[in-house]
């Protein structure tokens, strides 16, 4: 029973993180275990060499994570700002349509307007 709480303790408070390190001991443990003295020393420089190796491949993927990031948003701007004045384009159509069809109406309207009038005046001309 006291081991149960033990372990169980061990296991609530060390949680995720203890996990890992415990595995990783344990991986390094079986990969060094039946080595010479000299051997492990070499083991370890070769590990040490490859931990630096992904160090670098990681921070390499990193710088291009970060420009590729910079494009998309340079992207996106791009796009953001084609779509405004696509809008803006599109706007000044409706306006310029509006303005059209008043202008029309009014050239419409003064023209029967003036039909009115010149009718007008024909038909009192012929009842003077």
């Amino acid at each position: 029973e006291r081991r149960f709480l033990r372990r169980f303790l061990v296991r609530m408070i060390g949680g995720k993180k203890q996990a890992l390190k415990a595995a990783a001991i344990r991986t390094w443990l079986d990969s060094v275990r039946g080595y010479k003295e000299g051997e492990e020393k070499e083991v370890i420089r070769k590990l040490e060499a490859f931990c630096g190796a992904q160090n670098e491949e990681i921070s390499a993927l990193k710088e291009d994570l970060v420009f590729m990031k910079g494009q998309v948003e340079m992207l996106q701007s791009r796009e953001m700002a084609h779509a405004q004045k696509a809008m803006k384009n599109f706007i000044a159509l409706w306006q310029n349509k509006g303005l059209l069809k008043v202008f029309t109406g009014w050239k419409s309207l003064v023209r029967g307007l003036n039909e009115r009038r010149v009718l007008l005046q024909r038909v009192v001309l012929k009842w003077q």
